[in-house]
């Protein structure tokens, strides 16, 4: 048995590879969220008219 069996090394270390997993597995839910936040927050609210409520307050 004169085969020798080399073990492969990952070319990057392993700290890098699972940061970059765990950015990829967090990228689209943080693209759906931000967006979700952007459309609540500026995009709804545009759509209605402004209400006597939004004025000075008389208290």
């Amino acid at each position: 048995m004169a085969t020798s069996s080399v073990s492969r090394v990952p070319a990057k270390p392993a700290a890098t590879s699972s940061l970059l997993s765990t950015l990829k597995a967090y990228f689209i839910p943080f693209i759906l969220f931000s967006t979700s936040l952007f459309y609540q927050l500026i995009v709804i609210p545009r759509a209605f008219p402004r209400s006597h409520y939004d004025g000075d307050s008389t208290l």
